[in-house]
């Protein structure tokens, strides 16, 4: 997996690493493939120069002697991100490159677009069936307004004075 570049206004490269070892983590889990030492694709994809053409990709794929390179960017705008990956097919260049895609609404939800990302290659590239969930979502409450519980007292008024029921 190379690192994802970066599109942002401003700095998220502590997201771009931590994307890259859960993305490792997770697709590793869900597909049983060997991930390549972080430390030693740097080292090649550096030695490769501007890895800007498809055919640039792949050979740094064959010198990695892997069967799949992953590569992709992460883009912030406002508050949301986005994750595009590309997966090249080293050792079958006959094959497509395939695209995924996730987003996150913030940073609290990037820990699921990256599940979402990691699953979506796993099913498509490598026909591993997405897991059930164990429990169905939580049903949402309706939101009808304040339940007080019995025998408690609603909050004062900044005069000091109780509140009433206006029922």
């Amino acid at each position: 997996i190379l690192p994802f570049a970066t599109n942002a206004s401003k700095d998220i490269s502590y997201l771009q690493a931590g994307i890259r070892n859960m993305l490792a983590s997770r697709l590793a889990t869900n597909t049983g493939v060997i991930i390549i030492d972080q430390s030693r694709v740097e080292q090649q994809a550096k030695a490769a120069g501007d890895l800007k053409e498809q055919g640039q990709l792949m050979q740094l794929g064959n010198t990695l002697q892997t069967d799949y390179l992953l590569s992709g960017t992460l883009t912030a705008i406002g508050q949301s991100l986005s994750l595009d990956a590309k997966l090249y097919p080293v050792k079958d260049p006959a094959k497509p490159v395939e695209s995924f895609y996730a987003s996150a609404a913030s940073e609290d939800d990037i820990i699921s677009a990256v599940d979402s990302l990691a699953w979506d290659i796993a099913e498509k590239s490598f026909g591993k069936q997405r897991p059930v969930p164990k429990y169905p979502q939580q049903a949402q409450m309706p939101a009808t307004g304040a339940m007080p519980m019995p025998g408690m007292q609603p909050p004062a008024l900044p005069t000091g004075e109780p509140q009433t029921d206006p029922a």
